[in-house]
């Protein structure tokens, strides 16, 4: 209940952004309010806008299609993190090792498609596509879960859409680890679930497809996240290669007592 009427508020807020008449605007400052003082910190209230970069003119038949968003929030730190985080995606999916800035990594996607388009056989080919938009799908406190959401075409390779999920302290300007959200004396057991869960998964596939499949899953850096049903790990379909289903592993409010930090699993709030 809480998460829903975290939603409405958000809502609220956004659409007095664009009524701004005076009496919507002081009841979503009252309700922003109550909501701080209920969670102990400020609400993170961002809206998804056009990123700062920038593209060479183009006057191609074909030219490159880039369109990323980010944020421009009240908190500084929260909008630098989703911009590098959102770099750091683009790199990955370029192949590139080097850490790049937002810019950086948009001028390499830029010469990749200029030189893939050059080539002989791509010249009447459309030029390389790339959408990216960051969301912040919860909150609690000064816990912030930010989703971002990419989709790409790389000439000949049609890269789906995909999900990235960082959970951020954002008092202490850290992301969250699923590694260091584990506690150290349930490290194990944690493992032994996720694996049990991974062969449960594997069930509905068929012998060619187990064949390739990694023998385990690795969790300590992995993407997770927390909803209204509780805290899951997830692993995106690109992880396994042979199935375009997503696995989000769900735990048990038993299971979040038992293995997530006490200080953490307070301020989740996850659902019991």
């Amino acid at each position: 209940m809480q998460h829903r009427q975290l939603f409405g508020l958000m809502l609220l807020l956004c659409c007095t952004a664009c009524s701004k008449t005076p009496e919507t605007t002081d009841q979503a400052q009252q309700q922003l309010a109550q909501q701080e003082a209920e969670q102990g910190y400020p609400m993170l209230i961002a809206m998804p806008e056009v990123a700062h970069y920038a593209l060479p003119f183009c006057e191609k038949t074909y030219c490159i299609e880039v369109e990323i968003f980010g944020f421009n929030s009240q908190d500084q730190w929260f909008n630098q993190f989703t911009e590098q985080q959102i770099a750091d995606l683009i790199r990955q999916t370029l192949g590139l090792k080097q850490k790049h800035s937002l810019q950086a990594a948009v001028d390499e996607f830029v010469r990749l498609s200029d030189a893939w388009q050059a080539e002989a056989e791509h010249r009447k080919q459309k030029a390389w596509r790339m959408y990216i938009q960051p969301r912040i799908a919860m909150q609690q406190g000064e816990i912030a879960l930010l989703q971002i959401q990419t989709e790409y075409e790389l000439g000949d390779t049609a890269i789906s859409q995909a999900n990235y999920f960082f959970v951020v302290n954002r008092k202490t300007q850290q992301q969250l680890r699923l590694y260091d959200v584990i506690a150290p004396e349930y490290r194990v057991e944690f493992m032994d679930f996720i694996q049990s869960q991974y062969l449960n998964w594997q069930q509905d596939l068929t012998a060619e497809q187990k064949k390739q499949l990694p023998e385990k899953l690795y969790w300590a850096n992995q993407d997770w996240f927390f909803d209204e049903q509780g805290m899951a790990i997830y692993y995106r379909a690109a992880d396994f290669s042979v199935t375009k289903d997503n696995l989000s592993i769900y735990l048990s409010p038993e299971q979040s007592k038992r293995w997530v930090q006490h200080t953490l699993l307070a301020q989740l709030n996850l659902p019991e």
